[in-house]
């Protein structure tokens, strides 16, 4: 089974939610972690997804109806 085909843990949900109406700033500051830390939780879903960015990660989660 590839990683794109396993299912995000909760935390990748959340961070996924987020994505999709926040900015990587705003994210961190309604998780209460840095930035940095988002941006390597984002890259971890994009290879989960097996995507390279925000606009892919949003049709890939669409296609697959987790949100």
């Amino acid at each position: 089974m590839t990683e794109a085909n396993h299912v995000p843990d909760e935390e990748q949900r959340r961070v996924l939610a987020l994505m999709a109406r926040y900015d990587d700033h705003v994210i961190a500051r309604r998780l209460g972690i840095s930035v940095t830390t988002v941006r390597r939780r984002i890259k971890a879903v994009y290879t989960l997804l097996g995507v390279d960015n925000r606009f892919a990660a949003g049709v890939a989660v669409a296609k697959r109806g987790w949100l």
